[in-house]
């Protein structure tokens, strides 16, 4: 995650799917710090700028940093890839992996990997997005279905103990469309401010008017809590 908090202005292009992902981030990550005892090994995979190191270092538990680079703060803890973490098997009670799965080449491999690292018992977070364009380009590669997650948990040997869309399906519709206007000039920003402005708006109006019709069959992305079998 390319940001420190899971925060941005409202006529953002990127407003609702940070607010879908930290809602849902931040609530299970508390829930699971809440858990833990005070030293609980927590992993961050592609940790970026770290927006949940807070979270956890204030909750008393040890915080692991790893990314295929160093992050523009400097505080990355080691350096390596999802579907082969440079950790032994069984080195962490929790496992973080939030809109890191798309930009690995084998998510199956990955989620392998995050499971391996993990105690039996601990437990993996991911969120991932669905109906969202493509990004980091030339590094983007997948947009799993709940299906796939399903499916590759129970393989790496993870139960899946939550899996929710983040984002309606409306909410995808609005953002697609707050990326359709190419980036351009001074002269461009006011028009792309307005586009989003209009879309955002009519966007909150007909969820108020009709927010239980609204269907979640291609949301934003989803979020998903697992637990590691015993071996």
């Amino acid at each position: 995650m390319r940001r420190r908090r899971y925060e941005v202005p409202w006529y953002g292009h990127d407003a609702l799917v940070v607010r879908a992902i930290g809602g849902f981030v931040e609530g299970r990550v508390a829930a699971l710090l809440q858990a833990c005892a005070p030293g609980t090994r927590v992993l961050d995979v592609g940790c970026g700028e770290q927006p949940l190191r807070w979270m956890v270092e204030q909750s008393g538990a040890r915080y692991t940093g790893v990314d295929v680079a160093l992050n523009g703060s400097k505080t990355t803890t080691a350096i390596g890839v999802a579907d082969a973490l440079p950790f032994a098997t069984a080195s962490f009670d929790v496992v973080l992996l939030t809109e890191v799965l798309e930009h690995v080449p084998d998510a199956r491999q990955a989620l392998s990997e995050c499971s391996r690292v993990l105690v039996d018992g601990g437990s993996l977070l991911i969120t991932v997005p669905f109906a969202y364009p493509l990004h980091e380009e030339p590094y983007d590669f997948v947009r799993p279905t709940p299906h796939f997650l399903r499916r590759a948990c129970d393989e790496a040997g993870l139960d899946v103990h939550e899996l929710v869309p983040l984002g309606d399906t409306l909410a995808a519709a609005a953002t697609l469309l707050a990326h359709a206007w190419p980036p351009g000039g001074a002269l461009a920003r006011p028009l792309q401010l307005g586009l989003r402005a209009l879309i955002f708006g009519a966007t909150h109006l007909l969820r108020g008017l009709a927010s239980n019709r609204i269907g979640r069959s291609a949301p934003l992305g989803h979020g998903l809590v697992a637990r590691r079998r015993r071996r």
